[in-house]
């Protein structure tokens, strides 16, 4: 790389920030990438595109209807039937009749119920989409604005309204990414971000998904509340939500998130289920730049499920490449694949010390990644 001189962020050469990369371990290539970016952007050469970030696919597996009437009546004919309540070897009986209607019953009632779970999911996915909406149109009116009336470009002074950029690490630290006035990035000692009033660590969110994931793929009675009938959020936190997950989280904490009466027909929808939720949350909460960056260990990637694999900073080095060798190329593509499959794949090709568990907690936070951006 060229030296580059006159150019710097908070004071720092370009040439030495190039250097400082390559000395953590990042590629030439990859370095130049990043600096070759920031150049770029500062002299105006990109232009920004609109891409939602927020998955919204036009059907979903998991939103059909189940039901399948159990209960067929067979005419009864005066003076030849005799009405019974007992089955016997000719006749069903009342008994029998009347319990596969209140069968039917049951399983509308849960079509019904998975019906109104579809309709929140797409309610908030859809709020999601409308914000990123509204967001660019902001955007694009301060842009305007800036045009019609300059603002204060006295030197030193530095705006980071709406101008985070996530965070990354830097010299070993983790710190705040900016852009200033003047379009040059600002680097701050990363700090947890003020939400609501609360305070919202983005990886805190992700760990917490990971870790319900792993428990829900390792834990034998977690999986034998599912017997073929859609299992309800309360029903798991009456069973085990005193139970701890591998991160010392309750699982009855962990599953705050998901609404009331959430119910889901496997382990591994509920365990999906939550981490769209967790994934939604770092999507409107403010924090999801500042996850994807952290997540993946870059602020340059466009579409989450689009990203290599292995970038994903959660899975072990060797496991991303066995992944990658395998045909998981990218995130999104890890996403959907079982817990099961993806150990088996690993252990195939020779990557020891990795289980289904393991797997199943990497699955989960990539699914909750890819509803971020």
């Amino acid at each position: 790389m060229a030296t580059l001189t006159g150019i710097s962020i908070q004071g720092i050469n370009a040439n030495d920030v190039y250097s400082k990369i390559v000395e953590a371990g990042v590629s030439d290539t990859t370095a130049s990438e990043v600096i070759g970016a920031w150049l770029l952007a500062n002299a105006g050469k990109l232009r920004r595109q609109f891409t939602y970030h927020t998955d919204f696919p036009a059907t979903e597996a998991d939103c059909v209807p189940h039901f399948v009437r159990s209960f067929v009546h067979v005419d009864w004919f005066d003076g030849q039937n005799t009405v019974q309540a007992q089955q016997t070897p000719d006749e069903e009986g009342f008994n029998v009749r009347f319990h596969k209607i209140e069968a039917d019953f049951d399983s509308l009632s849960a079509d019904v119920a998975e019906a109104f779970l579809c309709i929140g999911n797409m309610r908030a996915a859809l709020a999601a989409l409308l914000g990123e909406i509204k967001d660019e149109l902001n955007t694009i009116e301060g842009d305007l604005a800036d045009l019609k009336n300059p603002p204060d470009a006295t030197p030193g002074r530095i705006k980071l309204v709406d101008r985070y950029a996530g965070t990354t690490q830097f010299l070993g630290k983790p710190v705040d990414v900016f852009r200033d006035d003047t379009g040059q990035l600002v680097l701050t000692p990363s700090v947890t971000m003020a939400i609501g009033g609360g305070f919202t660590d983005p990886q805190e969110r992700l760990n917490r998904v990971q870790d319900f994931a792993e428990y829900a793929q390792s834990n034998a009675k977690f999986q034998a509340l599912f017997t073929g009938q859609p299992v309800t959020k309360e029903q798991v936190i009456a069973a085990v939500g005193g139970d701890t997950t591998p991160g010392g989280l309750q699982v009855a904490d962990a599953l705050a998130i998901l609404p009331d009466g959430s119910r889901f027909s496997t382990p591994d929808t509920f365990v999906q289920g939550l981490a769209d939720r967790e994934g939604l949350a770092l999507k409107t909460s403010g924090v999801g730049d500042a996850a994807v960056t952290a997540a993946l260990g870059t602020t340059d990637v466009a579409t989450v499920s689009d990203a290599a694999v292995t970038d994903l900073q959660a899975v072990p080095v060797d496991a991303r490449a066995a992944l990658a060798a395998g045909g998981v190329n990218t995130v999104g593509a890890l996403a959907k694949l079982s817990p099961t499959d993806a150990a088996t794949l690993l252990t195939k090709a020779g990557v020891q010390n990795v289980s289904a568990t393991d797997a199943a907690g990497w699955i989960a936070g990539a699914r909750a990644l890819t509803l971020v951006r």
